[in-house]
């Protein structure tokens, strides 16, 4: 519960370690923020066994809670967490290009690769619930009440939500949950494997997924091409996943470990230019961190032979 606000607010440089591991700050995210909700994602994942397809729809659910609903960053119209989107393409008062990649993006790093991560340290637990049915319908109810009552009262950066907005939004999560919850394929599998096309392949999507459309919208482009880019990028993703019966978890981890790479490249040049020696050590240590995932999931796919392989080959 407490790797996914890490991977997602610390590692994009959003709250610095030392803001990250005040008790308050820590309770908030492990719970309300990220912790509860990401766990009663995983749990529907297994029970109605989702595929990756379902997995991502339900993270980008997810990140319309977290973005719009709690934080409600899709409502600013300036200071918003990447200047870029400040003002940009705003409709019914919801900026829809900032909600389309802030709720991609939370799919990737705050749902899916902490899931990834927990198998991949504990394989076993892919297949089993960890809570009841029950217990998992009380924190869904819980965490959706707490949201809406946020979301339609004054937040302390000024933002109030409108009963029309909240209804986008809640529709757009139910569209999405319920198309989740129809894609079984591609099926995730724990078979070890590994191959840089993967890493790169995770660097790729951060370019094009993430740069290229923070470029579209700091040149202040028509929105109908950044819609445009957009729909793209999510046909050509479907087209992949139609192909695809199944993936496996060390590709999916090393993909993401790229675009997590990535990420800390970013802040790590970022913060060296600003002179921020908290953030640039926390980038330092994701690095180490991820340099070190890398191989071992390589090590894992090809370990080495032992003594009496090596007499044979």
């Amino acid at each position: 519960m407490i790797l996914s606000p890490l991977l997602a607010e610390v590692l994009s440089s959003n709250v610095s370690l030392g803001a990250f591991l005040n008790p308050p700050n820590l309770f908030l995210l492990v719970t309300l923020g990220y912790g509860v909700p990401v766990l009663v994602i995983r749990e529907l994942a297994v029970r109605r066994k989702l595929g990756l397809q379902g997995l991502l729809l339900l993270g980008v659910a997810y990140g319309i809670y977290n973005e719009g609903i709690i934080a409600k960053t899709f409502l600013l119209t300036r200071d918003v967490p990447l200047e870029q989107f400040s003002g940009y393409g705003m409709l019914l008062g919801i900026g829809v290009p900032w909600a389309i990649l802030i709720s991609s993006w939370h799919a990737l790093f705050s749902v899916l690769l902490p899931i990834l991560y927990v198998y991949h340290v504990f394989p076993s637990s892919i297949h089993e619930p960890w809570i009841g049915k029950r217990t998992s319908w009380v924190l869904l109810a819980l965490i959706l009440a707490t949201g809406f009552v946020n979301f339609l009262s004054l937040s302390n950066n000024g933002q109030k939500g409108s009963p029309l907005q909240l209804v986008v939004l809640v529709a757009a999560g139910s569209v999405l949950s319920v198309l989740a919850l129809r894609a079984s394929r591609p099926e995730v599998t724990l078979q070890n494997e590994y191959s840089g096309k993967y890493v790169w392949g995770g660097v790729l999507w951060f370019a094009i997924s993430i740069a290229v459309p923070i470029g579209i919208a700091g040149f202040h482009a028509p929105v109908l091409l950044y819609l445009a880019y957009a729909l793209l990028l999510t046909a050509l993703l479907g087209f992949v996943f139609s192909r695809r019966p199944e993936v496996s978890r060390d590709a999916l981890l090393l993909f993401g470990l790229g675009a997590q790479i990535c990420t800390a490249v970013g802040v790590l040049v970022t913060f060296l230019l600003a002179f921020d020696p908290q953030r640039v050590l926390s980038s330092v240590l994701f690095l180490v961190l991820f340099s070190y995932l890398v191989f071992s999931i390589r090590s894992s796919a090809h370990p080495p032979l032992a003594p009496s392989e090596k007499q044979q080959s």
